[in-house]
């Protein structure tokens, strides 16, 4: 396992590190102001609020074990061919019977959930079924295809069980000049993310007959071009419907396919600890901000880039009191309750991701996991015997939760 000096090092940096790519890439903003339209900024009134209060809700007695009821590990392949990190890994789709990564440079590895190698296929470059950056990947259960977004608005259609080029759709790419997320909704239909388009961000993109509306979404000026201006994928489904989670608040939307609109769903008022325009200097450049925000983030809620949810429960993870201090905000949707906490009874974070039934999956690098998993959460036999043998040249570790 990793030195204690190597993990204190790790510490001071590992923010910043998962913030660009425990999930995915995430994509900087312009530098140049953006309109203040206010377009789903704040709490929406027609949201289900949540009132959280930072100074008193933060609890010090949440065990992992009031979370979930079993907590596995899995070592992915440690062969060479299937060595990946997630300072590499842009996208990963956690599909019914396997999980698809996908780096920056185009290479997809395909495993099966017992960490075995499946698969490798190289789609970086200029030949036919070939791109030069992808942005994210999704798995389109509607035909079955596994579906690559590059950055300048390509659609790479593969054929999910070989893996196989099927088409190409490069609609987007007369509508926006950068994309940098997107869900399928059908076979034809998407809903799009551009972090770097200033008259919004949020899109729906039909490409059978070329419709593409705006739904709303713009980024605040004061996060423009900082660090804290990113995005991840903000697009998840839960059940039947897909959410859209703005990250720099935190606030939940509905898509409504009909209106093909975003409705508000869940806001967070975090009261003196929310950051809002009035809590910071206007017209400002880059550079400022990015310093008021290192401070800010020890007072205030700030980049809520993890968050997943399952049909009972909201899960999110957020800075506070410090860069690399995530609590974890845990909303029950029936009962109206929530939890907010720094680090489990255990000593350990519990960061969201993605969620499929009463199962949460993460991937993580293995110099990262005591930051998740010690000897002092509990797991069965062969969890403990892959943690035990965990070293800083293993391969990425699955993360498996069983959610109460």
């Amino acid at each position: 396992m990793m030195t204690p000096m190597r993990l204190c090092n790790l510490i001071r940096v590992v923010s910043r590190v998962t913030q660009m790519a425990l999930v995915s890439t995430f994509f900087l903003v312009s530098s140049s102001c953006v309109s203040k339209k206010g377009y789903f900024v704040g709490n929406d009134p027609s949201a289900k609020i949540v009132h959280i209060n930072l100074k008193t809700d933060i609890s010090k007695t949440i065990s992992i074990s009031d979370i979930c009821s079993r907590v596995e590990l899995v070592q992915l392949d440690n062969s060479q061919e299937a060595l990946t990190d997630m300072t590499k890994i842009v996208s990963v789709v956690y599909a019914e019977d396997k999980i698809y990564v996908l780096e920056k440079k185009g290479r997809v590895l395909v495993f099966g959930y017992d960490g075995e190698l499946i698969d490798v296929f190289n789609r970086g470059g200029r030949g036919a079924g070939e791109f030069n950056l992808g942005t994210c990947m999704a798995m389109n259960e509607h035909i079955g295809t596994l579906e690559i977004l590059s950055a300048f608005g390509g659609i790479y259609k593969y054929d999910a069980k070989n893996c196989d080029f099927v088409g190409l759709d490069e609609g987007v790419s007369s509508h926006l000049r950068a994309v940098h997320s997107f869900f399928p909704i059908n076979e034809n239909e998407y809903l799009l993310y551009s972090s770097s388009n200033e008259e919004g961000q949020a899109f729906y993109f039909n490409s059978s007959d070329n419709e593409f509306k705006f739904l709303g979404c713009q980024i605040p000026a004061w996060l423009s071009g900082t660090s804290f201006s990113v995005t991840g994928h903000p697009y998840y489904r839960v059940g039947q419907d897909i959410h859209f989670v703005q990250k720099f608040n935190g606030s939940i939307y509905r898509f409504d396919p009909k209106e093909i609109k975003l409705l508000p769903y869940i806001s967070l008022d975090l009261g003196e600890n929310q950051i809002t325009e009035e809590t910071l200097d206007p017209d400002k450049d880059v550079f400022y901000y990015e310093r008021i925000f290192n401070s800010v983030s020890r007072k205030r809620a700030t980049s809520f880039n993890f968050v997943s949810e399952s049909e009972s429960k909201l899960y999110e993870a957020f800075l506070y009191k410090g860069r690399i201090n995530y609590h974890t905000l845990v909303y029950d949707k029936t009962t109206g309750e929530h939890i907010v906490f720094n680090k489990t009874t255990e000593g350990v974070h519990f960061i969201p991701d993605y969620i499929r039934g009463d199962k949460m999956f993460h991937i993580t690098n293995p110099e990262w996991i005591s930051l998740e998993i010690n000897d002092k959460v509990p797991m069965d036999e062969e969890s403990r015997r892959v943690f035990d043998n965990i070293t800083e040249e293993s391969n990425v570790v699955l993360i498996k939760y069983t959610l109460k």
